[in-house]
């Protein structure tokens, strides 16, 4: 959790060139560049160094694959050494530091081989990705009153300690019907469930409970953050873009699309395909995932009338 926390302050504070270097030249900067203005230059100015995002990481995690697999393997004990490694473990949000970060300050290097080799390789890229970051996403950041942090990979754990940590952040909980996103994750190879073994009632469960306890922490820091904290279901948001979008521009103290009808246009084509799992998805597998999800279903009414 340590580590979310000191991800998450560094790209609110608009430090990204401080975080560790294989965030910096990961495959998807490339892949989801066209999704922030800035970003198609932070890529350029790697290829224009010698770093391709397609293949640079990819490249250095080859020393540590046969030991971690991928996505750290299927065992949760392998994905516990390869975290500890990674990421480093046990220490408080005041003096964190990703091991990367500490390799790159020349301590702690008693990693074993795999991961000495591992690190040599990103401190190559080290000194160019955070500069190509400084320049094409710190400096920019810093010029906008307003900063938006999209993640999928954050609960209401960490939500509740950037609320404290910052006076001025909001949160903007987006919530989605639990056999959409199964759905989701089985069209995608690299997403289906590696801890699950592919097993859709596990995964669902795997899932809903993270989901069900982040809904009741949020009900419990709304009546602390009243005015910080908003929660929109996604299906209905598609329903309804223009109603929604104004809540979201009052919830967010004033801060409207730059053309609402180009972003309602794209809102409107990408519904059917947000809903395509109502008809592709089986009533068997809707089924499944209803049963093993039944104390969310519970909790959060909207769903029940969705599907």
């Amino acid at each position: 959790m340590d580590a979310v926390h000191w991800t998450l302050q560094k790209i609110y504070q608009c430090k990204m060139s401080s975080l560790p270097p294989a965030m910096l030249v990961h495959k998807f900067w490339r892949k989801f560049q066209t999704e922030m203005p800035t970003v198609p230059r932070y890529v350029s100015c790697l290829l224009q160094h010698g770093v391709d995002p397609d293949v640079a990481l990819k490249q250095c995690q080859n020393s540590i694959r046969g030991r971690c697999g991928s996505v750290f393997g299927a065992r949760l004990d392998t994905h516990r050494e390869c975290m500890h490694w990674l990421w480093g473990t046990g220490l408080s949000i005041d003096n964190y530091q990703p091991n990367s970060v500490r390799y790159r300050n020349k301590a702690n290097r008693d990693f074993p081989p795999e991961f000495q080799e591992y690190y040599r390789c990103l401190s190559s890229l080290d000194q160019i990705a955070r500069s190509c970051a400084e320049s094409h996403l710190d400096r920019p950041c810093r010029k906008r009153s307003t900063r938006v942090i999209k993640t999928v990979r954050v609960n209401m754990d960490e939500a509740e300690y950037m609320l404290k940590s910052f006076p001025q952040f909001r949160l903007l909980h987006l919530m989605r019907d639990p056999r959409a996103v199964l759905f989701s994750r089985n069209q995608v190879k690299w997403s289906r469930g590696l801890f699950s073994k592919n097993d859709l009632a596990r995964e669902a469960r795997l899932f809903c409970d993270q989901i069900h306890r982040d809904e009741l922490l949020r009900r419990q820091l709304q009546s602390r953050y009243a005015t910080r904290l908003m929660r929109v279901i996604y299906e209905a948001f598609l329903e309804q873009p223009l109603f929604f979008l104004e809540k979201i521009h009052a919830f967010a103290g004033g801060i409207r699309p730059s053309d609402v009808v180009q972003q309602l246009y794209r809102l409107r084509t990408n519904a059917a395909r947000a809903n395509k799992w109502k008809k592709s998805f089986g009533v068997g597998r809707k089924s499944t995932v209803i049963g093993a999800c039944k104390d969310l279903f519970n909790l959060v009414h909207e769903f029940v009338v969705l599907g």
